[in-house]
């Protein structure tokens, strides 16, 4: 497998524009600005990453450059459907200075919460890493590289990773975006591409 990652060092714009397709619009849209993406509204915005395949276990991160708020939230996605608005979301806002991490499942636009609402799940800084795994059925979101919750669901078996963001156009916003699980690079367009030292070169 091969780690991908973008840091948005592009112009500002429209993120699905400006990264010349490397980015695809799921739910509205996410905006570039100053090497970071924000909501272009107020309402759920997800993107998706297309210019990779994956494996169908897999992650995706997010570094928090503004943070959420009780109003406020978004998070990385896993396992984005081809065509409709599909995926499985690690959703994160901050109450009284501390996470609350919930994992929804959407399902043609339409948003279900699987399992409870892990509160106070850890203090919301600037730079913090927030992930998504999914291995097999298993969520398991996590802050800094520690699991905060689990949660399964065998709805969506397939599918590529992508962020969301929701209630405004300046709070949360994300910068370096990375997936672990791509299987090979495809398009010109991709932003960095590092391969894992133990696979062999022949898989390329």
């Amino acid at each position: 497998m091969a780690t991908v990652t973008d840091s948005f060092t592009y112009s500002n714009g429209s993120l699905a524009t400006v990264s010349g397709g490397v980015w695809a619009n799921v739910l509205t849209s996410m905006d570039v600005t100053s090497n970071a993406v924000f909501n272009h509204g107020t309402s759920d915005a997800v993107c998706k990453w297309t210019s990779n395949t994956f494996t169908n276990d897999q992650d995706s991160q997010v570094v928090a450059v503004a943070l959420p708020t009780a109003s406020t939230d978004g998070g990385p996605v896993v396992r984005c459907q081809s065509g409709a608005a599909s995926f499985y979301l690690a959703d994160f806002s901050i109450v009284g200075g501390s996470y609350n991490i919930a994992i929804f499942k959407c399902t043609a636009g339409s948003f279900l919460q699987i399992g409870s609402t892990q509160t106070g799940a850890a203090t919301g800084a600037i730079n913090d890493v927030l992930k998504l795994v999914i291995t097999g059925t298993t969520l398991t979101p996590s802050v800094n590289g520690v699991n905060k919750t689990t949660q399964t669901d065998g709805t969506f078996s397939t599918g590529v990773p992508g962020m969301h963001l929701s209630g405004s156009t300046t709070t949360p916003s994300w910068d370096n975006w990375q997936s672990t699980a791509a299987i090979v690079a495809s398009g010109p367009a991709a932003r960095s591409l590092i391969i894992n030292q133990a696979v062999s070169a022949a898989v390329f």
